[in-house]
């Protein structure tokens, strides 16, 4: 806008552009930056330890807030899918939750539903009333207008499905929305396997755990790149020693183990590093907290190497053998000086002994 002047009258001279196109471009480049980051944020939200269910309600806030729908939800199904639960749930303002409703729902009352996801990879419709009369009659009395439904796979199996619900309009799905709520649902989904497999890991070596802890045996795992060996509690307390004791004072375990032993030990491993042996198995002398000498039975194996068949972790196990190396050389000096005083058969009883004690 600018001031003229004609024949000494003033006039505001303006002219005016219609912007809408770029604005509405503006306001797009804005969302998806936005969603650029929500998408890093979400990715680094399903990486980090913690709650995980804390996690996946948060996940599904922000998924919310940034699209707007009315619902955003994860379904887990039973091991033999026959049923299916709603297990977290986000709702917008003023819309209703559904979850405690949604408990064990049998899919024979919806037979469309697995049907659809799995011929189809979603179940996607801006109005519900398009859909299959099974799932119009358990969608309708939630007042669910609109929907979008991915399924979540794991180990090849329907584990369940994320839904996105709209409550208040027919909905016309935005392609760059449709494919942030698949890409949310790849997230979850590849989050939910990582935390199958390490609640599978750990359940694992608890029981491992466990069993070593019953046959009163230690466990060892050495990392052959950084030189950090993990022990169980039970290869301190076999020695008289408080878990981790050793390493907070200071003490490498090799100079625990006895002058004598230590190079027989050392040449055995290297042996096994190089490839030579199945196994590597030997017996040795280790001071206790008490400054005695204990005898372990330390077997072990290397499980993995790098591309250039280089040894980087070996794990193995302890065994305090003390007991039956002290019956044993009590048996064997018993037995030799006093043959002759015995019968037979139970000099037989004792070398029997004796033997089953090696």
């Amino acid at each position: 806008m600018e001031e003229i002047k004609v024949q000494e009258n003033s006039y505001l001279l303006s002219a005016a552009t219609d912007i809408t196109q770029r604005k509405m471009m503006e306001e797009k480049l804005e969302f998806l930056n936005q969603q650029q980051k929500l998408l890093a944020d979400i990715a680094q939200l399903l990486n980090k330890p913690g709650d995980f269910d804390n996690i996946i309600n948060t996940v599904l806030r922000l998924v919310g807030q940034h699209s707007g729908v009315s619902r955003v939800y994860i379904f887990e199904n039973t091991a033999d899918e026959q049923f299916t639960s709603n297990t977290h749930e986000w709702c917008n303002k003023g819309i209703l939750e559904k979850k405690d409703g949604l408990q064990m729902v049998s899919f024979d009352r919806v037979p469309s539903w697995k049907k659809i996801l799995n011929q189809k990879g979603r179940i996607f419709s801006e109005n519900i009333h398009d859909l299959p009369q099974d799932l119009v009659d358990i969608l309708a009395p939630q007042r669910i207008k609109s929907i979008l439904v991915y399924p979540i796979y794991l180990q090849n199996h329907l584990w369940g499905f994320v839904g996105f619900d709209e409550c208040l309009q027919n909905r016309v799905w935005e392609e760059d929305e449709i494919s942030l709520l698949l890409t949310v649902t790849n997230n979850i989904a590849n989050a939910l396997e990582r935390k199958r497999f390490l609640n599978q890991f750990q359940s694992s070596e608890l029981r491992l755990r466990l069993a070593l802890n019953g046959a009163r045996e230690g466990m060892w795992d050495w990392n052959l790149e950084t030189g950090e060996i993990i022990f169980t509690d039970a290869c301190y307390t076999m020695l008289g020693y408080e878990p981790n004791e050793l390493t907070s004072k200071g003490y490498k375990w090799q100079e625990l183990i006895h002058p004598d032993d230590l190079s027989k030990v050392t040449g055995i491993f290297e042996n096994h590093l190089k490839g030579n042996t199945d196994y590597y198995e030997s017996v040795f002398r280790i001071k206790d907290s008490s400054g005695k000498w204990k005898w372990i039975l330390d077997h072990g194996k290397i499980i993995e190497r790098d591309k250039k068949n280089n040894a980087i972790r070996a794990i193995g196990t302890h065994i305090d053998i003390s007991n039956k190396k002290k019956l044993n050389s009590n048996y064997r000096n018993y037995l030799l000086p006093r043959t002759n005083f015995f019968p037979l058969s139970h000099m037989i009883f004792v070398a029997l002994l004796a033997a089953l004690c090696k």
